[in-house]
């Protein structure tokens, strides 16, 4: 079904690594019609200039803003111009070493954008970009059920429990995730159904096949409990432990790397991490400090967000989508999942890990579980959903 809408942009970034989620929002866009615009590429933010006095309406997609801003604010001036209306995703909604919400919040106003489309709760994004934006709108993660179509039965997957998933930084004053990953991977140690890896990072294509093959999956809900306006937290950590000498994310030096093939960038990072006296990319420094050594001082009770600040991640939908049993740290997950009656429910102390776990070895009593939780999601949660809501937003 393709949404009908007068002409529209909508702008991204795409180079040689990128999460596989802008895939699918960048599918969506283009389905209903939107003219595609990679800011990346120089020339690109030409052809959107030339193209400005026909665009009704503009989209920023959550790969503008997630990691590195240098790239939507090379094309500020021209979307400052623009006659339509500006909808921006705002990606990595978390306080940041090299791109915290301080920056993020100030573009957006640079911008003059009339909404920012938030993946947080909508009381949370009401709080995080008040005064900023004309109106902040909750707009989670979603469903490519083109890609992300049913797997096959449980009886014919290959593994009882399948894990990818990176540790968090300690800047991030969460170590919830940490905690579940190291300890279903001691658990799991020796079992030839069980596949755990905190360090691969897979592919759409390979996401999908991998999910498929699992009877189910265990993750948490994204970003942290420790979500500021301004990075206070993060900026008091950079004064402690930047040792100086880092790469900025704005320099030529980072942006012509951004180009190198994947495998290559990963080898040059692990490179400077290892090297005495190399220098590291901006925000390196904070991947280096462990969380036990600042929690008391820097992330005590009083100091978390005064709302819900964790959200629902693209990895939970995706696995709704083949059919995955999810084992899911309690949560919220943007009040989309019921635990009990979308996945189950695993006790922040961890003590029920081993029951779950040796319950989805027997998954035919999940089946119904999995089928309805798809069956929702189907009905009001894939992208085209979402599309269908930021359009009614552009062209309100």
């Amino acid at each position: 079904m393709r949404i009908t809408a007068p002409k529209f942009g909508v702008l991204y970034v795409q180079h040689t690594t990128h999460a596989s989620y802008y895939d699918d929002w960048l599918d969506a866009f283009c389905e209903a019609g939107a003219e595609p615009y990679n800011i990346f590429r120089k020339s690109e933010g030409e052809r959107l200039k030339a193209d400005l006095g026909d665009l009704e309406g503009l989209v920023c997609l959550h790969s503008t803003t997630a990691d590195n801003l240098y790239y939507l604010k090379s094309v500020s001036p021209i979307l400052q111009s623009r006659r339509g209306r500006l909808v921006v995703f705002v990606g990595n909604e978390y306080n940041s070493a090299g791109g915290g919400m301080a920056s993020k919040r100030s573009l957006l106003k640079e911008l003059g954008a009339q909404v920012a489309a938030s993946q947080l709760l909508q009381e949370t994004c009401d709080w995080l970009y008040e005064g900023v934006c004309e109106k902040a709108v909750s707009v989670p993660h979603a469903l490519n059920p083109k890609v992300f179509e049913a797997g096959p039965d449980f009886s014919s997957r290959r593994r009882d429990l399948g894990v990818r998933s990176f540790r968090y930084p300690g800047f991030l004053g969460d170590e919830e995730r940490n905690g579940l990953l190291q300890q279903v991977t001691r658990m799991a140690a020796g079992d030839e159904r069980v596949d755990i890896s905190t360090t691969e990072r897979l592919s759409r294509e390979d996401w999908c096949d991998f999910l498929k093959d699992s009877v189910s999956t265990i993750s948490t809900e994204a970003g942290s409990y420790f979500l500021e306006k301004d990075d206070t937290i993060v900026r008091a950590l950079e004064e402690r432990y930047r040792e100086g000498g880092e790469i900025s994310t704005d320099s030529l030096i980072y942006r012509v790397g951004q180009r190198l093939p994947s495998d290559m960038k990963r080898r040059i990072r692990e490179w400077l991490s290892k090297t005495s006296g190399a220098p590291g990319y901006e925000g390196s420094w904070a991947e280096k400090i462990q969380f036990s050594d600042i929690e008391d001082e820097f992330f005590p009770e009083e100091k978390r967000c005064p709302f819900h600040s964790k959200i629902i991640s693209a990895r939970h939908l995706e696995a709704v989508g083949t059919g995955t049993i999810q084992i899911l740290l309690e949560g919220r997950y943007n009040d989309l999942l019921k635990a009990g009656e979308h996945y189950l429910e695993l006790r922040k102390d961890l003590k029920n890990l081993s029951e779950l776990v040796d319950a989805v070895r027997e998954p035919q009593q999940f089946e119904e579980m999995t089928r309805d939780t798809r069956e929702m999601v189907m009905s009001s949660h894939t992208h085209r959903h979402r599309v269908q809501q930021v359009l009614g937003e552009v062209f309100a």
